[in-house]
């Protein structure tokens, strides 16, 4: 069949509130606020501008925005990034989701308070098979799970590339995952999933459950980890940066990695350039601060090898 767009996301955007400081407050504690920012953000909306950034324009986002201010910022921001959101919707008297962001300045480690009107939910009847299973991928978050699970079969049964974002064990998951032919978890995930560790084996048994997907998993510092077809764990290390603020990495290496699976890359290739998206994000404030072009991000990485 044939493709409107390259790839179509279905799933968060969100507004954050940045607060900085130079340690985080025990319980009862007071400290200084260093700097304050009101910055979009979101699993899926951000993975989309990332990979229109890199240099793709086929890119449709799907998600619901509130009407207040914080949903006119979202629905800005993904306006003036030159994606399709013509499937946007915007939910009436509703506050959009958002995000208190509390990132400390030594490390650029953040620790993350959310809340999301359940108006703001996706529900399978807000789109058509057909507009959610227009492009070549499909990129999930499986937050609305019942959702994202049915529209990743449908995708699988037109042969559409499902690409998942996840880091919560969600009730029903398991509808979800059969139907995903890139499983990229957070580092925690697989090991909440089976219930038990080491993080290593946890990801091969993931792999060896879903063992049709790919299955990979983010670590922050440590870089990405992937399970071979021979059910071997091989990581690709990050680049070693000044970190100023990782939120959105993960969202950025995401995109960066839908990017190389259009461009047609190996494996190792598309996970090194993925690391050196979510990198440079990482040298800025907000989950989109510095989504570069795909020349920029290998300019960046030639300096590393």
């Amino acid at each position: 069949m044939g493709f409107f767009f390259d790839v179509v996301g279905l799933g968060l955007n969100a507004v954050d509130f940045i607060t900085v400081v130079d340690k985080y407050p025990p319980p009862g504690g007071k400290c200084e606020i260093k700097s304050f920012r009101v910055l979009p953000g979101g699993q899926v909306a951000t993975a989309m501008i990332c990979v229109k950034n890199l240099g793709c324009n086929g890119v449709k986002y799907l998600g619901k925005v509130g009407d207040d201010y914080t949903g006119k910022i979202s629905y800005d921001s993904l306006k003036e990034s030159g994606i399709d959101i013509s499937g946007v919707k915007i939910v009436k008297n509703c506050t959009n989701q958002f995000a208190n962001i509390v990132i400390d300045s030594k490390s650029g480690e953040r620790t993350i308070m959310w809340k999301r009107d359940e108006r703001l939910s996706i529900k399978i009847e807000d789109y058509s098979v057909d507009e959610v299973c227009s492009g070549k991928i499909l990129h999930l978050d499986g937050h609305d799970t019942e959702t994202a699970a049915f529209f990743a079969k449908k995708a699988r049964e037109r042969k559409i590339l499902v690409t998942l974002d996840i880091d919560r064990v969600y009730e029903g998951v398991d509808a979800l995952l059969e139907n995903v032919d890139y499983i990229i978890t957070s580092e925690g995930f697989p090991v909440n999933y089976f219930g038990s560790g080491p993080f290593e084996k946890a990801l091969i048994e993931l792999k060896k459950k879903f063992k049709n997907a790919f299955v990979a998993a983010t670590g922050g510092d440590k870089g990405v980890y992937y399970v071979t077809p021979h059910f071997k764990v091989k990581r690709i290390p990050a680049f070693k940066i000044m970190c100023v603020d990782s939120t959105g990495a993960g969202d950025a290496f995401h995109g960066g990695f839908i990017y190389g699976l259009l461009k047609g890359w190996d494996v190792e290739r598309n996970l090194l350039f993925s690391n050196g998206v979510a990198a440079l994000n990482c040298l800025k404030y907000g989950a989109r601060g510095n989504l570069l072009s795909e020349r920029q991000v290998w300019e960046f990485i030639n300096k590393y090898i």
